[in-house]
């Protein structure tokens, strides 16, 4: 049973390296972000810094069955002289006293060695700066969306 959820916690991480449009060449190898799985952990979203190859998630957790406990964490993978991630200890990303928060997704911007992140707070979106060490930054930018939002970020060069 452990290597089966051990497995699923690789798929489900690989699968958010894919979805975000990273390849899974670009990570050569399978780690985890907790040592045990937790089915409360949904929408994963991660972004690469594109300088050293370090990498945050994102998701949401929730610990029960009320939506409303919904959180957004997020956890810098950072990679070692040897090329092997090891996952920080995992952050809140949003506000301790938001409620609802859904669809998390990040951004890797090299303008200023950060990453975005934004996500869905019933009724609004959230946008969060996070350092390059994995640190949340002091505010929350809020913009009224309406129901049913669920954002996407990226970085253009100019």
């Amino acid at each position: 049973m452990a290597s089966r959820l051990k497995s699923l916690t690789i798929s489900l991480l690989l699968v958010a390296l894919l979805t975000a449009g990273l390849h899974a060449a670009d990570i050569d190898q399978s780690f985890s972000i907790s040592k045990k799985l937790d089915l409360e952990n949904r929408f994963p979203s991660v972004s690469m810094n594109t300088e050293t190859g370090d990498i945050l998630v994102v998701w949401v957790k929730k610990d029960d069955d009320d939506i409303s406990n919904a959180k957004i964490y997020g956890a810098l993978c950072v990679k070692n002289k040897a090329g092997k991630y090891k996952a920080k200890k995992a952050r809140l990303i949003s506000a301790p006293g938001d409620i609802c928060e859904w669809h998390p997704k990040a951004a890797y911007n090299p303008d200023d060695d950060s990453y975005l992140v934004v996500w869905s707070s019933y009724p609004n979106i959230r946008i969060r700066k996070v350092s390059k060490t994995g640190r949340a930054a002091a505010g929350i930018n809020t913009f009224t969306a309406g129901a049913d939002s669920r954002p996407v970020i990226a970085h253009i060069p100019v």
